[in-house]
């Protein structure tokens, strides 16, 4: 649970890109943030994370943070404005590193101070929060929520599948499964529908649903938003600013798993920050092979991983003479002609940046 609600809070963090007002990065610095998710410490996951918004988030847009839990322990009032709203970017992200994560979670009143921060009341506000669990200090975060939410602050989240969900969406799905079966590939549609719960909702709420027919079964998903259809069109929030989440996450994991970025077992921290410069030069080779030769090829949207088993690690005859190098490769080799065409696109590049303007 804990988990899930740490990646809600990094689903809320990109709705709010999407409008131009002002808003407050609230980040928690309690102790259970040192708890890991895969072998990596969510301490690392939302510092990596916070980093991609302040890239990703327009230059003209104004920031503030905030943190919690992050001077004492066991205190409940530990609510702190590290960065007032129009505070630099790099000012914030050196903030964001520089904070100690050690005490409880007043998720609610840090939410409801950035908020009051931002006089939400009288316009519309953004609050940007990572955090990895649950109120920890016995407030009501649904109840503020429904506040904030009468007061116009847009909230976008998972929303846990049922039976219901399901079967309001039963045609679309239907539909995407006669299709997946005639062309062969994944299919999927979307649907926006107006929606309640039978007890815990106390209005009815937006659900944007997914209905996805892949590798021969069902694949429905569904988030809750406050945006208008107006506002935001089914498709676009659900890929654009919902799947922008998890794709971030998933590059991360990329880095550390392909690239095996957490191998950070030096003696020494100047030896580690070596590595890990070294495995990020290696990602961003690895995304300009992929982005420059491998475009239009089966690579296109390949991981690293795969890029570095499949067209890396292969076994070729190398002739190197006074003038050229020459790669001969098995004739069965089912990535030669891939790994030639990237060849003379990298050099076509490389050729195209060293000449003058």
């Amino acid at each position: 649970m804990r988990n899930g609600c740490f990646a809600l809070a990094l689903v809320a963090a990109l709705a709010g890109v999407a409008h131009a007002d002002d808003a407050i990065l609230v980040l928690d610095g309690s102790g259970s943030m040192w708890g890991q998710v895969d072998g990596k410490s969510k301490v690392e996951i939302a510092r990596s994370i916070v980093g991609e918004l302040l890239n990703e988030i327009p230059a003209d847009r104004r920031l503030g943070l905030v943190a919690y839990g992050h001077r004492r322990t066991g205190d409940c009032t530990d609510i702190e404005e590290l960065a007032p709203v129009g505070t630099d970017r790099a000012t914030i992200h050196k903030q964001v590193n520089a904070l100690a994560f050690k005490g409880k979670t007043p998720l609610t009143e840090a939410v409801r101070f950035a908020a009051e921060r931002l006089h939400y009341r009288e316009g519309k506000a953004t609050i940007i929060l990572v955090s990895d669990g649950a109120e920890s200090c016995n407030a009501d975060p649904c109840a503020l929520g429904a506040e904030l939410e009468a007061n116009g602050v847009d909230f976008l989240f998972g929303l846990a599948r049922n039976e219901r969900l399901v079967c309001e969406i039963a045609t679309e799905l239907d539909l995407v499964a006669a299709k997946s079966r005639r062309t062969g590939r994944p299919e999927r549609r979307f649907k926006s529908f107006m929606w309640t719960t039978r007890e815990s909702w106390s209005c009815w709420r937006r659900v944007v649903a997914k209905a996805e027919w892949t590798q021969g079964e069902a694949n429905p998903r569904f988030v809750v938003t406050s945006l208008r259809r107006d506002e935001c069109k089914a498709k676009y929030l659900y890929e654009k600013l919902y799947c922008a989440r998890g794709e971030m996450e998933n590059r991360i994991k990329e880095c550390q798993l392909d690239l095996y970025a957490d191998r950070t077992s030096a003696a020494t921290m100047r030896a580690n920050q070596l590595r890990l410069w070294f495995y990020s030069m290696a990602y961003v080779l690895m995304c300009a092979l992929r982005r420059i030769g491998l475009h239009d090829t089966d690579f296109a949207q390949a991981t690293c991983g795969t890029i570095r088993l499949k067209l890396l690690k292969i076994g070729a005859l190398v002739r190197i003479s006074v003038r050229r190098i020459k790669i001969a490769m098995a004739s069965a080799c089912p990535a030669a002609q891939d790994w030639g065409r990237a060849a003379i696109r990298l050099a076509i590049a490389a050729i195209a940046r060293a000449s003058p303007a």
